[in-house]
């Protein structure tokens, strides 16, 4: 599957008025308002960045401690994920993950996380070893999450390391929106998709299209995104030769698939990362 391959996973779910809020196919001849389509969640990111006491033991050692005292706290449920560059990057070190089930959760959260001190106790106990993103940081980014298909094989307790995240960060070609994306990206992508498994049995593999709940183009942008784009698409598998397997099944058989794609949607390289998963909710 050549690059473009992740924007037929995710679009055709969402399309909205930035495109984000345009009708929305659910099936053949059938629409509905995005009104009435909900996210399935909502998620942060946040840029982290190594201090001059940072080591592999001293992260290691700083992750057990806040984990100990988030499982210790009566904090609000939420998820927890860690995101490593597979690529050379300037701008931060790791990238922090947070999974809400809504923005209303993400306000009681991060009060409730700021009342309870977690953050100022283990800067005391590991000084100068990461400082990440706080709320109302300029390196703080919050997007409401789709996700059309999860994956057929849920991920077990076991599987917190080794999975493949994708990011792509994507803009419809003039004249074209979602609801162009939406039977090439739902249905005939599916189709293959569906395909795909049935010959070489259940994966993985799950996508997600990102709304961004910020302005791209007043907002700071790490290597290899572009200044402006209408939405983000991620791919996850959870593993590298997961993902190897269908991405070359796809180069195989995906080409006209994918020149329907390229007709309706510009999208840059995707941008891959490590994937571990620290505290999980129950929607991963």
């Amino acid at each position: 599957m050549i690059k473009s391959l992740f924007v037929m996973l995710v679009i055709g779910t969402l399309i909205g008025c930035s495109p984000a809020e345009r009708p929305v196919e659910t099936s053949a001849g059938e629409e509905t308002s995005a009104a009435t389509r909900e996210p399935d969640r909502y998620q942060e990111y946040l840029w982290c960045h190594n201090g001059p006491n940072y080591s592999k033991e001293s992260f290691d050692a700083s992750q057990t401690y806040w984990q100990q005292m988030v499982a210790e706290s009566d904090l609000p449920s939420f998820g927890h994920f860690s995101l490593f560059p597979k690529f050379d990057e300037s701008n931060f070190d790791r990238i922090v993950g947070l999974i809400w089930n809504d923005k209303a959760s993400r306000d009681a959260g991060w009060a409730a996380y700021i009342e309870s001190g977690i953050e100022e106790n283990l800067q005391d106990k590991f000084p100068g070893v990461e400082t990440c993103a706080g709320d109302g940081s300029d390196e703080l980014f919050a997007v409401s999450v789709y996700q059309p298909r999860p994956a057929t094989v849920a991920m077990d307790d076991q599987e917190s390391k080794g999975r493949i995240a994708s990011y792509q960060f994507c803009t419809y070609n003039e004249g074209k929106e979602g609801s162009d994306l939406r039977p090439v990206a739902v249905d005939t992508y599916g189709a293959w998709l569906d395909e795909y498994e049935t010959k070489n049995g259940a994966t993985g593999y799950s996508w997600a299209y990102f709304a961004p709940d910020f302005d791209p183009e007043a907002s700071k942008a790490s290597d290899g995104v572009p200044n402006a784009y209408d939405f983000v698409w991620m791919n996850s598998w959870a593993s590298e030769s997961e993902e190897s397997l269908g991405m070359a099944a796809y180069a195989e058989s995906g080409q006209e698939i994918q020149a329907s794609f390229d007709e309706i949607i510009t999208c840059s390289d995707p941008l891959r990362y490590d994937v571990e998963i620290n505290i999980r909710p129950a929607t991963l």
